[in-house]
């Protein structure tokens, strides 16, 4: 990171002969926030998804930026990025409906964490009765055998139907 004039720059890793950087304004000169108040929170999600696919020092870089996801170039603009998404809701984050693509308007929603939760790259995905989701979205759904149970059985090669519907052992054992 570079300082500048009223400026914070954020540069890309000499090793990756990536010349394009980031201007992030140190303080709002679009009116945002006054002074001596914490940004809002549409600031701070915008601020935070341009850093971690920007600044390789940034230890969650690793699981965005050097994935290849990428800011599009209207948000590099944090007034662009407030007109399409609008107001972060309470209870919400900005979330990528397709987990490997960047950040533009036609990928992005507030989503609460459930949704997030549902769409992380380390979900295990299985069909159940004709609906493909998540292990845990079908536990929430039609289950009363624990996640983790349906889990390990699936680890162990057991067929989804059974896994999820066949009680756990006595003493609560998984199988």
């Amino acid at each position: 990171m570079e300082r500048g004039r009223g400026q914070l720059v954020l540069t890309s890793a000499p090793e990756h002969n990536n010349e394009s950087t980031i201007a992030m304004p140190t303080t709002i000169k679009h009116g945002y926030a006054r002074r001596g108040q914490k940004f809002p929170k549409s600031y701070r999600v915008w601020r935070i998804m341009v850093r971690r696919c920007r600044d390789t020092k940034l230890a969650k870089y690793k699981d965005y930026g050097a994935r290849g996801i990428t800011v599009c170039d209207r948000w590099k603009e944090f007034s662009n990025f407030l007109t399409d998404m609008g107001e972060c809701p309470d209870g919400c984050s900005i979330h990528r409906i397709d987990n490997d693509a960047g950040y533009s308007p036609e990928n992005c929603k507030w989503a609460t964490t459930l949704e997030q939760a549902n769409n992380k790259r380390t979900n295990v995905v299985v069909e159940l009765r004709g609906v493909i989701a998540s292990v845990a979205t079908h536990c929430r759904s039609f289950s009363s055998v624990k996640y983790a149970t349906v889990l390990y059985r699936l680890n162990l090669g057991w067929e989804p139907e059974r896994a999820f519907f066949t009680p756990p052992g006595p003493s609560g054992r998984r199988y």
